[in-house]
């Protein structure tokens, strides 16, 4: 990538004043699970001072994609069934895609972006249950927030993201191979850059800047492989697909990681379509504009 481009774009990301942040009660929630003394109750009582991030998350807790007998009424009660992280993960999938958000034009959709989000969450916990991943309890949210760079350059560099969109409709190439040849950089640059001012933790960081380039990964590889995959497969199951980005191949090495053969995959994607099948009230938090 052209090292110049990349120091000019990174200052502009560093110098965005429009940012979006997230809401206090996400920051202190997750340097609360930093601290092995924290209880269920206290980060029930976290949440509990924003009503909206509460009853939201709630209502993914009840949703059929989890599908438990009886009703969790409390996000006290959630934490001790599902545990501390995936309660985290819930309460910033709804702050995320708040405050993310915005009107479609030719060139972007903020509706596709996040459909295309949560099939990869979706995909990339399927994946990582199937496999028995020790990457299990993250799979989530490194689906969810993988091309959140490309967020960023839609709405904030427009011109920049016009140019990339342009070389891929004139070569019929990747996006992502766009980008790189029109800007000299991608948009997992772009996300590194965003998510490290957002002090997300560094597997995290590194999966968004690789789940395009994963062979040249040298830590947090399981992880960085398995958000890969799972944006694959998101983008084969075609949900949340602009446009005539063309599919970016499995990378072999990751093909080979996980031992994926085409049976395998099959069975993958059937999971993957049933796991869509129920998480409606997930959908159901995309801003329609």
């Amino acid at each position: 990538m052209d090292q110049q481009s990349r120091q000019i774009m990174k200052k502009k990301v560093e110098a965005l004043t429009d940012l979006p942040t997230l809401p206090i009660v996400v920051l202190k929630l997750n340097e609360m699970l930093r601290n092995p003394s924290t209880s269920a109750q206290d980060i029930g009582e976290l949440l509990q001072q924003d009503l909206v991030i509460s009853a939201r998350t709630l209502k993914l807790v009840n949703s059929a994609y989890y599908g438990f007998p009886r009703k969790i009424a409390s996000i006290t009660r959630a934490i001790v069934i599902l545990g501390f992280q995936k309660v985290r993960d819930l309460a910033l999938t709804v702050s995320v895609m708040d405050i993310f958000n915005g009107r479609s034009d030719a060139l972007f959709s903020p509706e596709a972006f996040w459909q295309h989000a949560l099939t990869a969450a979706i995909a990339t916990e399927t994946i990582a249950g199937r496999l028995r991943s020790p990457e299990q309890k993250d799979a989530f949210m490194g689906g969810l927030l993988h091309d959140m760079g490309r967020f960023l350059l839609a709405r904030n560099f427009s011109h920049d993201y016009a140019k990339a969109v342009r070389h891929m409709q004139e070569n019929g190439c990747p996006l992502v191979e766009a980008e790189r040849a029109a800007l000299g950089f991608d948009h997992g640059l772009v996300g590194e850059w965003l998510t490290e001012k957002w002090k997300f933790p560094s597997k995290l960081v590194r999966a968004i800047r690789y789940h395009h380039s994963p062979d040249v990964a040298k830590e947090d590889t399981g992880y960085v492989y398995l958000v890969h995959a799972g944006d694959v497969i998101a983008r084969a199951v075609d949900v949340g697909v602009e446009g005539a980005n063309p599919i970016s191949p499995f990378s072999r090495k990751v093909w080979k990681h996980f031992n994926i053969n085409r049976v395998k995959l099959d069975s993958i994607i059937r999971d993957v379509l049933g796991g869509l099948r129920t998480a409606q009230d997930f959908f159901d938090l995309i801003p329609k504009r």
